[in-house]
């Protein structure tokens, strides 16, 4: 049994159709060649309702040395990953929300900004009260009673800062099961039963994307990117048109 062709290799050869008929031999080929990933893979790259929760420019990575076959990992095994890990509701997918599906999202991320200036406004306050104690702390002698104020402070207020971290998080992680519910809605996981929440930080999921670029053979990586970037059209020989006759239940 042949060994399965990366992701990238089934794209790569479409630049070798050309001429009359190379349209079907496109779509010949893809569907040869037909599989989870490659799905998955086209989807997010030319689906506008999905968007990927990560930063518009490309991460600094080092790419991957080893031979095709060799890398730790492929986007094959990395499907279920790929799947929610990075995904966010798209502007698109945003503005064809029902009312109650808004009103809900809107009351849940104004209660979360509220939250998260609360939370600064502590934050603030800890560091305040940080720096009354370190001085009180060098004028010990002179000023005791200074000193012990500052102690009770910066207790009161690490106390209030500690509450108001547990709080915000609360608020963010149902923000979160809000936006999983709307990408549920609108089917952007190629209407499979909705993964795993994610509410990790994003410095978390920055990092992980990050992994991953690095454990893929290169041109697997340069896919990757290509589907966050929605630029699959311009790094291979394929066209949103093309995926929608190939596979028409996808998009």
């Amino acid at each position: 049994m042949a060994a399965r062709l990366l992701i990238s290799e089934v794209l790569g050869k479409l630049k070798e159709f050309t001429g009359d008929g190379a349209v079907l031999k496109k779509i010949e080929w893809l569907r040869t060649h037909d599989s989870p990933t490659l799905r998955l893979i086209l989807k997010h790259g030319f689906d506008p309702k999905i968007q990927y929760n990560l930063p518009e420019s490309d991460p600094p990575f080092k790419r991957n040395p080893n031979p095709i076959g060799l890398s730790e990992t492929n986007l094959h095994a990395e499907t279920r990953k790929l799947s929610y890990l990075w995904l966010q509701p798209s502007k698109l997918a945003l503005t064809e929300m029902s009312d109650e599906q808004r009103t809900r999202l809107k009351a849940a991320e104004d209660i979360e900004h509220a939250k998260g200036q609360e939370l600064l406004a502590a934050t603030r306050a800890f560091q305040d009260a940080e720096e009354e104690f370190v001085n009180a702390k060098q004028a010990l002698v002179e000023a005791q009673s200074r000193l012990n104020r500052a102690t009770a402070q910066m207790q009161t207020t690490r106390q209030h800062l500690n509450t108001t971290k547990v709080v915000a998080e609360q608020i963010s992680q149902q923000v979160s099961h809000l936006r999983a519910q709307i990408v549920r809605t609108n089917n952007e996981l190629l209407q499979r039963d909705a993964p795993p929440v994610v509410t990790m930080p994003k410095y978390k999921l920055e990092s992980m994307f990050i992994q991953t670029l690095e454990a893929l053979h290169p041109t697997e990586a340069d896919v990757l990117l290509a589907v966050k970037n929605k630029t699959l059209q311009k790094k291979f020989s394929i066209t949103k048109d093309l995926v929608k006759k190939t596979f028409p239940e996808i998009l």
